[in-house]
């Protein structure tokens, strides 16, 4: 009998230890669930992913940065606002900054992993994990720092920041997708080409002339002449222009006229050459853009510089032929429709996470 009641004891305290593990368990699990929804509900955490890809915490600050000031300007010009440490959450005709703020950074995150989910698919990169690139940002740098310590050549920067090599990545991504023909979307047909080339032929395929130039160009303000000065040579560019021909030209006149010698000169430019005069006399260029073959342009007063310019030659030309730049417009079409497949892929990307946690987040990081 005393053996009996003692099993019985023995078995009611085995049961009233589960009991006890059950509860603290079900304490610690319940707490842990308050902890959650806490931190969900401060917006300390950040709960979102893209294609069933959680998105990292600095990978959404890097894009939420590089959207402030689009949406402060949007919100300053709209509605005149303020921005101070209260404007995020403020709302302005029924929008609210913080969650313009999340909503774009989504909008871009989604491009952002439409590039690296096709480069993963090309083999272009092993991962599209945001600390992945971190680390290839890392390695690269660490590259770079090595090969100097050599004394080695490195082309471009000698050291990356994490934006520009994410740029640089993205081009040699987008660069290798193009120079493959036989990837979706980059062959293009002669239709597309002469497509492309009509339309913008006006703004990128106009073909310089040929021109040659006499020109009288006083900096005055450079030079600090004094008003007397700059007056008594306006005067003399004013003279000369008055005595000119399409004969004579201006420099057949400096005779008359030394006091405006040191400031003459004269060039020729052939059409494939004009680009590297841009930055020497882009301002003289400029000012001779519709002067015909014998015309002179008034004396003109711009930039704090005197100008009177002469045209002595030019032979027109139209615009640069379609075979000139095929390679360009191949390009461009292939740029664009590699935009285009991305920009697909974003838009059918499935973004998972409650949005309103999404924008507590936001509010909080912002207002820091």
């Amino acid at each position: 009998m005393q053996k009996s009641i003692r099993h019985h004891n023995s078995k009611k305290k085995r049961q009233s230890k589960r009991t006890a593990y059950i509860a603290v368990f079900s304490l610690v699990a319940v707490f842990a669930a308050v902890i959650a929804l806490i931190v969900s509900l401060d917006g300390s955490r950040l709960n979102l992913k893209i294609n069933d890809t959680l998105v990292e915490k600095d990978e959404y600050l890097r894009i939420m940065d590089e959207n402030i000031y689009e949406v402060t300007q949007y919100f300053t010009e709209k509605y005149h606002a303020g921005v101070d440490k209260a404007f995020w959450g403020k709302e302005f005709g029924g929008e609210v900054p913080s969650r313009m703020l999340a909503d774009k950074t989504i909008e871009d995150l989604k491009y952002f992993r439409g590039v690296y989910e096709n480069a993963r698919e090309k083999g272009y990169v092993d991962s599209m994990q945001y600390r992945d690139l971190v680390k290839r940002f890392e390695n690269e740098n660490a590259a770079r720092k090595e090969k100097i310590s050599k004394g080695e050549a490195v082309y471009g920067l000698s050291e990356f920041t994490l934006p520009l090599f994410i740029e640089y990545e993205m081009d040699v991504i987008q660069k290798n997708y193009c120079d493959n023909l036989e990837n979706p979307g980059m062959q293009i047909t002669e239709e597309e080409r002469q497509t492309y080339y009509e339309e913008n032929k006006n703004s990128i395929f106009i073909k310089d002339d040929d021109i040659e130039l006499e020109f009288v160009r006083i900096p005055y303000e450079q030079d600090g002449l004094s008003d007397q000065e700059t007056e008594e040579l306006k005067q003399a560019m004013t003279a000369m222009y008055k005595e000119a021909t399409s004969e004579t030209g201006l420099e057949s006149l400096l005779g008359s006229y030394e006091n405006l010698r040191s400031y003459f000169a004269s060039q020729k430019i052939l059409s494939g050459e004009r680009s590297g005069y841009d930055n020497l006399i882009g301002d003289v260029l400029e000012l001779a853009g519709e002067l015909k073959k014998g015309e002179y342009s008034q004396v003109i007063d711009e930039y704090g510089t005197l100008y009177l310019i002469f045209c002595k030659d030019r032979v027109d030309y139209d615009y640069q032929s379609i075979s000139e730049v095929t390679d360009v417009i191949n390009k461009n079409l292939r740029e664009e429709h590699y935009d285009g497949i991305i920009r697909e892929k974003a838009e059918t990307s499935v973004v998972e996470g409650k949005i309103e946690d999404v924008y507590q987040f936001t509010l909080k990081q912002v207002v820091k």
